[in-house]
């Protein structure tokens, strides 16, 4: 896991064992980081096109970075924690100095899961809002006829023409998309 780049805390996470352990491992066997990297890169490179814009691998690289957020985070807080244990009381400003930097440390990892883990947004995208009805029509030729009278004759209204009452159309409202203008004042 070491030689194809994965992060120390996220292999002691993935493995439940602890860091010194992963090291003295590695040590053991000569495991360096990243010794794997150049096969990687060079198969990295003949997908690249295939894998550009794929969604599923864009996932995975999110997964494994939120992963190791976490790990770290965790290791963080557990370490945050036994130093705090360790803090002498009567050592004054250096104990305040100490808890401050132990406050600062937990709201970074509080700050790294709440990013991992938008909540917020979660809800927004369980709540889907029903699309709205598309009606797509065939217009007759006379139904092409009557829309542009229609229009002509609200046209006329609008900028105030006198239309015979034979011609007349029907007096816009507002309620049917049409801003009515009133200059009878």
């Amino acid at each position: 896991m070491k030689e194809a780049g994965w992060t120390e805390p996220a292999i002691a996470q993935k493995l439940d064992i602890s860091i010194s352990t992963i090291r003295r491992i590695t040590k053991k066997h000569g495991v360096k980081t990243g010794a794997a990297q150049a096969a990687l890169v060079q198969q990295a490179r003949e997908q690249l096109l295939d894998n550009a814009f794929l969604l599923d691998r864009a996932q995975e690289i999110a997964a494994s970075m939120v992963n190791d957020d976490f790990a770290l985070a965790q290791q963080i807080r557990q370490k945050v924690s036994e130093a705090i244990e360790s803090i002498d009381p009567t050592a004054g400003p250096l104990a305040l100095r100490g808890l401050a930097a132990a406050a600062t440390a937990l709201k970074l990892t509080q700050d790294v899961c709440r990013r991992a883990l938008p909540l917020e947004r979660l809800n927004e995208a369980l709540h889907v809002e029903e699309m709205p009805e598309l009606v797509i029509r065939v217009m007759t030729a006379e139904d092409v006829k009557e829309l542009r009278e229609r229009q002509r004759r609200e046209l006329a209204v609008l900028n105030g023409e006198v239309i015979d009452d034979e011609e007349s159309p029907p007096i816009p409202e507002e309620g049917d998309g049409i801003i009515v203008i009133d200059d009878s004042d």
